[in-house]
């Protein structure tokens, strides 16, 4: 009995393992990581599409109703302030406020013109963009205007 004694006095208390780490991940929840990445991802960029996507066919339309109006009334004056106002839209949705919103006169045209290959804004038929929506009486090619305005959307929209 004394060996028993002796015996029960070297044992010690049960040890438990330390509790399982969060660290490192298993297989599963890499996995899960990855997959709830992409998805987030993929999220994001269906996001800035269809914003892009909504805008831009918001430009078409209205493009289309000022054919439109120019075909029923024929006022050129009301035709080419249409399309500078939406021109300044479109690049503001492209470019930004800060960088388009102060540009007038010659400079929105040279701003146009080094967005566009076309180069028809500062020495073309975009110059009536200028003081068109202004004058009462002007001789303004509507058809090459919106050539021109159509090919500067192609290209930055």
């Amino acid at each position: 009995m004394n060996d028993l004694g002796a015996a029960l006095q070297q044992l010690r208390d049960i040890h438990l393992p330390p509790p399982p780490s969060i660290w490192p991940l298993a297989p599963g929840w890499w996995l899960l990581l990855i997959v709830g990445g992409l998805l987030l991802l993929a999220w994001f960029y269906w996001l800035r599409y269809s914003r892009r996507h909504a805008a831009r066919q918001q430009v078409w339309g209205e493009l289309y109703r000022l054919q439109q109006n120019y075909e029923q009334d024929r006022d050129v004056q009301a035709y080419a302030m249409g399309v500078s106002i939406l021109l300044r839209r479109a690049a503001m949705v492209r470019h930004g406020r800060k960088e388009v919103a102060a540009l007038t006169g010659d400079r929105w045209l040279a701003f146009l013109d080094r967005e566009c290959s076309h180069k028809e804004f500062v020495n073309g038929v975009g110059a009536c963009l200028v003081d068109a929506p202004y004058r009462r009486q002007q001789e303004v090619d509507v058809n090459s205007l919106a050539s021109l305005v159509r090919s500067w959307m192609r290209e930055n929209l």
